[in-house]
């Protein structure tokens, strides 16, 4: 028996919507395919990965650079890559002067170069101050590094619990607690790299002799050390021994981001570092803060109470050498941070 109108209506309309379902499925998985092949995020994050609070307020402070290291650039990658997971909402990106002498105007350059690059176009985007921590801390500020920091501040002041995220020297947070613009009641964390064992060194021991200073703490030793002195609690440092090892990446997953630039930045950077003992790989130390938005992960980087100090290191010219140490029991008065120490082999 022939079907009827009716019947061929209701086949016609089963068959639109199994299409349509099919279509969805389709782009679903696609776009799932799309969001999970991301080598970046995969390294740092690991398998599904998940916030350790959500939409975490935070201000990027960065010395990126086009040039010379790449870890900068990778760490504003993967702080998106947080922010599209809810882990944090990243409030402001601010420039600040660089391990490579740059300038703060230089670094605020790279940083809209580096953004557009990458796609961002959404953060608020804020140059900080150009001089360091003086020496002299009731020294005022500079009218052009005061209005930075106003400016900075006034974004911190719209949210409670917000972490700053130093990729660079401390200054910004020093200075916007040192100058008394934001209780420090408002800072939860401030999260940055440093800090060394005595003797320890960054070297592979292979290549041409070379040992890392403590280059973060080396660039703005006041800084640091008034954080360590008053405010120890607030800091979470990751050391640079937690980069090296099986956590190092290769050019080829930077490359794997499809930008011309990024990739040509990361093989440059691979021989560079294969001169001295690296193997053409590139331990990018910056991108472990993200470590502290993500469930578990603190545990891995080996993160733990740490008794603190400062100290001139044998052999470097003391503007370059005074860096945190970790030193256990009496040995030292020093305040306890929060440091993850951790090496993989």
């Amino acid at each position: 028996m022939p079907a009827t109108s009716s019947e061929t209506g209701m086949f016609s309309g089963m068959t639109s919507l199994t299409l349509w379902i099919l279509v969805a499925f389709f782009v679903l998985s696609i776009g799932s395919l799309m969001a999970s092949a991301d080598p970046i995020a995969d390294h740092f994050f690991g398998e599904n990965p998940t916030c350790a609070r959500q939409t975490v307020p935070v201000i990027l402070a960065t010395d990126v650079s086009t040039k010379g290291e790449i870890d900068d650039t990778i760490s504003l990658y993967a702080y998106r890559r947080l922010e599209q997971l809810g882990c944090i909402k990243v409030i402001a990106v601010v420039s600040i002067f660089g391990n490579s002498s740059a300038s703060t105007e230089t670094v605020h350059a790279n940083l809209l170069q580096r953004l557009e690059v990458l796609g961002i176009d959404d953060w608020t985007v804020l140059a900080g101050p150009n001089n360091h921590v003086p020496f002299t801390r009731n020294k005022g500020l500079s009218k052009v590094d005061r209005s930075r920091l106003d400016r900075i501040a006034d974004v911190a002041r719209r949210h409670d619990r917000v972490v700053i995220v130093e990729l660079g020297p401390f200054t910004i947070s020093a200075c916007l607690i040192m100058h008394g613009m934001i209780d420090p009641s408002r800072i939860e964390r401030i999260v940055g790299v440093g800090g060394r064992e005595p003797g320890e060194s960054f070297s592979t021991g292979a290549g041409i002799p070379f040992a890392f200073r403590d280059m973060n703490v080396a660039e703005d030793r006041e800084a640091i050390r008034y954080l360590v002195r008053n405010f120890p609690g607030k800091l979470w440092l990751v050391t640079y021994r937690t980069g090296i090892g099986s956590r190092m990446v290769r050019p080829e997953i930077v490359g794997s981001m499809g930008v011309t630039a990024l990739d040509d930045h990361a093989r440059a950077r691979a021989r560079r570092l294969k001169l001295i003992g690296y193997g053409g790989l590139i331990p990018l130390w910056d991108t472990w803060t993200t470590s502290y938005f993500l469930d578990g992960q603190a545990k891995q980087l080996g993160c733990q109470k740490t008794r603190v100090g400062m100290r001139y290191s044998p052999g470097f010219k003391p503007t370059d050498s005074l860096h945190l140490q970790f030193l256990s029991g009496s040995e030292l008065k020093a305040s306890v941070v929060t440091a993850c120490h951790e090496i993989q082999d």
